[in-house]
C-alpha cells in the first residue's frame, strides 16, 4: 500500500517536473511565488511607491517616502490604504500593510507580507509569504494614493 502512494507521488512529481520545463523551453511565464518578500516589498509591488526605507520611516515628516510618492494622511481609512506601524510596536523596524477592515473591539486587519507565522499564507504580487491577520495596534497612520 505504501509503495502505491510513493509511486503516485513520483509520477506526479515528475509530471510536475516535465510541464515546467517545457513551458520554461516554449517562453510561457511561470509565476516564481517562491519568493519569501518583506513588508516593504509586498506594499511597493501592490501599490506602486517607489524608493527604499524600513517600514517606519515611510511616514516620517518632511519628507517620508509615502509623501515622495503625492500620499496623504488620512484618519478615517479605506480599503486598499496603506497602514505604517511605528518602530517597536510591530518588529525593530516598523511595518507597513494594506487595510482590509476594523472590527468592533478595535483590531484592524491587515493584508501584508512577513507578518503572523501561523496564519496560513498565500501567494500574491511574487512573494509567497503574504496573509491577512488583524492587529490591535499602538502607533500607527493610515495612508491613502494621490487622487488620480
Amino acid at each position: 500500500m505504501i509503495t502505491m502512494y510513493r509511486n503516485a507521488f513520483l509520477r506526479r512529481y515528475v509530471l510536475g517536473l516535465v510541464a515546467m520545463s517545457v513551458c520554461l523551453s516554449v517562453g510561457i511565464p511561470t509565476v516564481n511565488a517562491t519568493q519569501i518578500c518583506d513588508c516593504t516589498t509586498y506594499v511597493k509591488s501592490v501599490t506602486g511607491v517607489e524608493g527604499s526605507g524600513d517600514a517606519h520611516t515611510w511616514n516620517d515628516w518632511p519628507d517620508g517616502l509615502l509623501r515622495q510618492n503625492d500620499y496623504y494622511r488620512v484618519f478615517y481609512p479605506q480599503v486598499g490604504d496603506i497602514v505604517v506601524f511605528e518602530a517597536g510596536d510591530i518588529g525593530p523596524k516598523g511595518h507597513v500593510g494594506i487595510y482590509q477592515e476594523t472590527k468592533f473591539n478595535g483590531s484592524i486587519f491587515v493584508r501584508g507580507a512577513n507578518q503572523e507565522k501561523l496564519t496560513p499564507h498565500e501567494p500574491e504580487a511574487g512573494c509567497s509569504n503574504v496573509n491577512t491577520i488583524p492587529i490591535k495596534p499602538n502607533g500607527f497612520s493610515y495612508w491613502r494614493a494621490p487622487k488620480e
